[in-house]
């Protein structure tokens, strides 16, 4: 949520604010710097040999997707979603990326999108499938970025056994997760 802040105020910035643009952009990077540390250190906790400990530590879920939506809707961002009923024992693994999927796929549509998102969970055949979609901005400014949410967004669906396809058209974005409920490899 930090994250999806600074976007906010790097947007609303203007644009002859440089060094306001650059504070705030090293603070995102900052920001993702500490949550890839972070994940790493969680992996490492919860590949504890007692599976008890690992199950003490909070991880995001799919359960939270309705929060989630909540809490960036109050930074401003119209968001139309359309959640599917999940099953209530989703793989974790399956669950933890379809929120991050979420949470990123968010984050990048309230810094390069114009209007709503539309955000549908789809479970149908043993299979989760999650689409965001927005419009972009016209100003080519706004397209800069890493690309490092979109690696992390392929690289945790696909360790979930899923996939990822990215949608970059000219006037709309779109991510489309399909991941399968039970979780692994295809």
């Amino acid at each position: 949520m930090l994250g999806i802040h600074l976007g906010v105020a790097e947007v609303h910035t203007p644009p002859e604010a440089k060094q306001v643009h650059e504070s705030l952009t090293a603070a995102r990077a900052n920001v993702q710097s500490v949550l890839a540390e972070t994940q790493q250190i969680l992996h490492v906790l919860r590949s504890s040999d007692n599976p008890a400990e690992a199950e003490g530590l909070p991880a995001p879920s799919a359960q939270g997707l309705e929060h989630l939506i909540a809490s960036v809707q109050a930074t401003g961002l119209k968001v139309n979603a359309q959640l599917d009923h999940l099953p209530p024992k989703l793989n974790p693994e399956v669950s933890t990326a379809a929120y991050r999927v979420v949470q990123e796929a968010l984050a990048n549509a309230q810094r390069h999108g114009v209007g709503p998102v539309e955000v549908r969970t789809l479970v149908e055949n043993q299979w989760l499938s999650i689409s965001i979609e927005n419009a972009k901005k016209s100003s080519r400014s706004n397209e800069d970025g890493s690309g490092l949410g979109l690696v992390g967004m392929r690289e945790r669906t696909e360790s979930a056994g899923g996939n990822l396809l990215i949608e970059n058209l000219a006037r709309s974005f779109k991510i489309t997760a399909t991941l399968p409920l039970a979780g692994g490899t295809h």
